[in-house]
């Protein structure tokens, strides 16, 4: 009887941690925030009367949604923008950025408030938090 009782309180404690799963977590966990604001500088020139600087800005939000904007700004004033949406997911060290017409996959660094975001095949943004 002993023996049915101990092994039936084996059998309970063998079951007990096998069901007892690590539960998924944020993918992100223990890496930096991307949320916010980013952006690099990607161009300048100066002419008798212009400046003309190229913009690169990256929004993350909470909700997993992300915008690329390419800004053209000339002597100050924002003159054409282009828009890029996206939806992501951030693993901490990589991002998947997913819309109707492509899925990416960037690596992705973090020190402070800088943010180094791209791949070898497209290339890195040097990014600056706001």
């Amino acid at each position: 009887m002993r023996k049915i009782f101990g092994l039936m309180l084996l059998c309970a404690t063998v079951v007990g941690f096998v069901s007892c799963e690590k539960e998924e977590g944020n993918a992100s966990e223990g890496y930096p925030s991307i949320i916010g604001t980013w952006s690099q500088l990607i161009g300048s020139s100066s002419g008798d009367n212009a400046t003309i600087d190229t913009e690169v800005v990256w929004i993350f939000r909470e909700n997993n949604t992300a915008t690329e904007q390419l800004l053209i700004i000339m002597n100050g004033t924002v003159v054409k923008t282009q828009n890029l949406q996206f939806t992501y997911t951030y693993y901490g060290t990589y991002i998947d950025l997913k819309n109707d017409k492509t899925t990416i996959r960037y690596n992705v660094s973090i020190s402070g408030n800088t943010m180094r975001l791209g791949n070898d095949e497209s290339g890195y943004f040097n990014l600056t938090k706001w």
